[in-house]
């Protein structure tokens, strides 16, 4: 009688996972992707377009970090990552500077942009070196 029982839960949860799976595609294909744009429009700026600063492993780049606007964050859903995604001009190109607010090179590049600041500066120049790669990524303010 307890397999049963067993069977009928078994049954009820599969029957669930098919009901969900069915309204998920009841909803259209126009519908979903009319949900993400407007998502994606509610968040985002123009600097969202700009290309990505990705500095070469064990090279020292020179950068000039804008300060005149409040630097956009970025927060990953999964992860719960924060980042903020630094304006910053790289060779003459205006680039973002995705840059996690865990890594202790945001607090140099906060303090560096706090002393700009007080001078009413807009930007400031510094050198970034950077070492790993993907998660073992560390940035480091040369001087």
């Amino acid at each position: 009688m307890v397999t049963k029982c067993n069977g009928e839960k078994q049954m009820n949860e599969e029957q669930k996972v098919e009901t969900n799976t069915e309204t998920e595609k009841k909803q259209t294909t126009e519908e979903w992707i009319q949900q993400e744009l407007k998502e994606v429009e509610e968040n985002s700026f123009d600097g969202e377009r700009l290309p990505s600063f990705k500095p070469e492993e064990n090279k020292t780049e020179d950068i000039v970090v804008d300060i005149s606007s409040q630097w956009a964050k970025w927060i990953d859903r999964e992860s719960g990552v924060v980042k903020k995604m630094i304006p910053v001009t790289h060779k003459g190109e205006e680039k973002l500077f995705w840059l996690n607010t865990a890594n202790p090179c945001y607090r140099q590049l906060l303090q560096l942009a706090n002393v700009a600041a007080t001078k009413k500066e807009t930007s400031f120049t510094a050198k970034i070196l950077r070492t790993g790669q993907k998660q073992n990524t560390r940035y480091v303010l040369v001087e």
